[in-house]
């Protein structure tokens, strides 16, 4: 199963949009007001927390 989005996330150009879209975004949405403020509280963990990887937060930021 991984190798299946290992070759995806290399091949398809729409797989990483897609799920951000799918997993960020739309539910953030789903929140209303309190998404946005759950939004910004992930952006400042992103920037405390390393592991977080920052493009996956920045492209949801540009597609919101």
């Amino acid at each position: 199963m991984a190798g299946i989005y290992i070759y995806q996330f290399l091949i398809d150009d729409t797989f990483l949009p897609r799920v951000v879209l799918d997993y960020v975004i739309i539910p953030l949405r789903n929140f209303a007001v309190w998404g946005i403020l759950l939004f910004f509280g992930i952006m400042v963990l992103q920037s405390i927390i390393a592991p977080i990887p920052s493009e996956m937060i920045l492209l949801a930021t540009g597609l919101i």
